[in-house]
């Protein structure tokens, strides 16, 4: 129908990522680079296809998935703060009341 082909048509536009998708990926991805942001999913390259896909971000935060941001940036900022993830990448959205700190 009309409706799924547009819908295919835009699946295979090939846009640029967004520059906090960028930068991420750019540092080593998800499993690399601690978030901490107000976002609950954002794109991901699929390693199998190359593209870009819309996922949860709690997928690559070492096994713990959450669905509650705040959750999340929890598990981030404690994964950066144990030097597991090297990087921190933090937006205004999730910097009130966190500290961060580094050797």
């Amino acid at each position: 129908d009309r409706k799924q082909a547009i819908k295919e048509r835009l699946a295979n536009i090939d846009m640029p990522p967004n520059p906090l998708d960028a930068i991420l990926q750019e540092f080593g991805g998800p499993g690399h680079v601690a978030e901490l942001t107000g976002r609950s999913k954002r794109y991901e390259v699929n390693p199998s296809t190359g593209r870009r896909e819309y996922v949860d971000r709690g997928k690559y935060s070492r096994g713990q998935s959450s669905r509650q941001g705040e959750s999340i940036n929890n598990r981030e900022r404690q994964l950066f703060q144990d030097g597991e993830k090297r990087i921190a990448i933090i937006t205004e959205a999730a910097s009130a009341g966190i500290s961060l700190h580094a050797d």
